[in-house]
């Protein structure tokens, strides 16, 4: 069987997680609050699969959430981490 985890799929797994982390942080517009996190959770879902969709949405969201509200961090780990999982899953 094929190694997963090769050194190619962790440099893009810590790539989207930095990515994820930065974007979500919201820019004040003026209907409300805007951040790009969700898009990259789902470019990265699509691309590598549900683990890697769920790997990602969770540690970069909570990684962002650790700064901006860390009482949430537990939440979105679980949370963003389901809905990168089922991204990946629904677009396999």
């Amino acid at each position: 069987m094929k190694e997963y985890f090769t050194t190619k799929r962790i440099a893009m797994l810590a790539l989207f997680t930095a990515l994820i982390a930065v974007a979500v942080i919201s820019i004040p517009g003026p209907i409300g609050y805007t951040n790009f996190g969700d898009t990259f959770i789902y470019i990265g879902a699509a691309l590598f699969g549900p683990v890697f969709g769920m790997i990602t949405g969770g540690l970069g969201s909570m990684t962002a959430d650790l700064f901006l509200a860390p009482q949430y961090a537990p939440f979105t780990l679980i949370i963003k981490g389901l809905e990168g999982f089922l991204c990946g899953f629904l677009f396999r």
